[in-house]
């Protein structure tokens, strides 16, 4: 039989066995990570200089994480480690990414941060720039993100009281997503 044991709104199970043992399974809260990214310029004039790269052309991502969850009461503070990577289709393929994070020696960028409730976007804003003499001018520049909820563990816990379990991310949810 099944009841809600940490009050999460999901199922715990309790399995006792003639020996007086019980067995307590909790269920994790499930959350879904909203990821958005977005580049500028949208367009690349190759002869509009903007930065001090080689090329003389840089981009500006902005990526954006919040997350929702099942009750909407749950607002714990999720800390989330995500990593950006700029022409990955192209990597896979064997090709040289046109462009290079300013952070980052190739690129990809990876990071940490703390959502600090439902709903409440954190953003980060790196810069890309293009490499010089690219021979594809044509295909759009991809950038795809990945997440995972890091185990941040709690310290001292209350006597009586159930720890605080760490969610999951929902695996219907895509934890990669291109953007052009």
């Amino acid at each position: 039989r099944s009841s809600d044991l940490d009050q999460n709104s999901y199922p715990d199970i309790a399995v006792g066995s003639l020996s007086d043992t019980v067995a307590v399974f909790r269920s994790r809260n499930v959350i879904n990570v909203i990821k958005r990214v977005h580049l500028t310029p949208t367009r690349i004039d190759l002869n509009k200089k903007n930065c001090g790269a080689p090329s003389g052309i840089c981009l500006s991502v902005e990526a954006c994480f919040l997350y929702t969850a099942v009750p909407k009461d749950f607002n714990s503070v999720i800390t989330i480690a995500y990593t950006l990577e700029a022409e990955a289709e192209r990597k896979k393929q064997g090709l040289l990414p046109r462009v290079k994070f300013v952070d980052a020696a190739d690129n990809e960028l990876s990071g940490t941060m703390s959502l600090r409730g439902q709903n409440q976007e954190q953003c980060v804003f790196p810069k890309l720039e293009l490499q010089d003499a690219i021979k594809d001018k044509l295909r759009p520049i991809t950038v795809s993100v990945e997440v995972a909820i890091q185990d941040s563990r709690r310290g001292k816990r209350q006597v009586g009281s159930l720890p605080e379990l760490v969610p999951v991310l929902n695996l219907n949810d895509p934890n990669i997503r291109p953007v052009l």
